[in-house]
């Protein structure tokens, strides 16, 4: 892929990341926020299990995000066309400044 294939393929990506973050996290945290009343009306002996509920529902979210993360740059195409290394963010922002890849320091994109 040539760097300004690159480049509007990154730009695609981050628009549709960026929707999809906006989107998801309004409805998580609107979900949690709308919780928080609920939790006052859990009888006092379950007050703990909810709480632990509560908390469950936090890390899945880290967890998530942590997987979803995972193999994003791969799935994207958005890899160094030398060493297939992830040109997300900072890298991608490094490779497309100086030409080469931040993993390999070899030409991270096809003439």
């Amino acid at each position: 892929m040539t760097k300004d294939q690159f480049v509007r393929r990154l730009s695609e990506f981050n628009k549709r990341d960026r929707r999809f973050n906006t989107i998801y996290l309004t409805l998580f945290f609107g979900l949690l926020i709308a919780a928080i009343p609920l939790l006052g009306r859990v009888p006092e002996q379950r007050q703990g299990v909810a709480g632990i509920s509560y908390l469950a529902v936090l890390v899945a979210n880290a967890v998530i995000f942590t997987l979803r993360g995972r193999g994003q740059a791969k799935r994207a195409g958005l890899v160094c066309h030398s060493c297939k290394g992830g040109l997300l963010g900072m890298l991608g922002n490094i490779a497309v400044a100086t030409g080469n890849c931040p993993h390999c320091g070899q030409q991270a994109f096809r003439q």
